[in-house]
């Protein structure tokens, strides 16, 4: 599949319902942005941003593939990865390569995402002797993270959108929404969930 203007594109399994349908973009400098859930439906249309790189995944009952498209590129290379080589899924694509992966349950610690959206899906612990990675995962504690971030200080000028962590450096970061300077004595940080304020910073 070539894609190389920006407009809608349809995947449909000819003369069947295709399974269910997920599409991730990713942005500038390839983080993914997280999954929007089609559901189960036989046409996907999805209009594509010419030379931004996207992937479209399909399932249809325990098969599931992956394809991997540049969008704008001259031609085209998919891999598709599946649970099963499921003839359903044959139907969409015209040739493709077949890896048999599963889920495990394991424990992730330490992941990160880059401009994580709301309302959309990530998966946790992808690597290459788990490439599907753990979906719905459970007791999950979220925390902001930012490489620039330094240990807040006293008496000191902040602006707006400035990130600073708690000076006991626990990972949790916090975001400057008042400027001013600061006091002389650390604030009470909020951290029960993301969004908590304190009076000049949340978190």
């Amino acid at each position: 599949m070539t894609i190389s203007s920006l407009g809608n594109y349809t995947l449909k399994a000819p003369g069947r319902a295709s399974g269910f349908f997920e599409f991730e973009p990713f942005d500038s400098d390839g983080n993914p942005e997280g999954s929007i859930d089609f559901g189960y439906t036989s046409v996907v249309n999805q209009t594509v941003d010419p030379g931004t790189p996207t992937e479209i995944k399909s399932r249809r009952n325990d098969a599931r593939a992956t394809v991997a498209e540049f969008a704008g590129e001259t031609s085209q290379t998919m891999t598709v990865t599946t649970q099963s080589p499921a003839s359903a899924l044959r139907n969409l694509w015209y040739a493709m390569t077949t890896e048999t992966v599963t889920q495990t349950a394991v424990e992730v610690t330490n992941e990160e995402f880059a401009g994580v959206i709301e309302g959309r899906k990530y998966r946790f612990g992808v690597s290459t002797s788990n490439p599907v990675g753990i979906i719905g995962a459970t007791g999950v504690e979220l925390r902001n993270y930012d490489d620039t971030k330094a240990a807040w200080q006293s008496t000191t000028a902040y602006s707006v959108g400035d990130n600073v962590e708690k000076v006991s450096d626990d990972g949790k970061v916090f975001r400057c929404k008042t400027a001013g300077t600061s006091g002389g004595t650390e604030p009470t940080w909020v951290v029960s969930a993301i969004g908590d304020e304190t009076s000049d910073f949340f978190f």
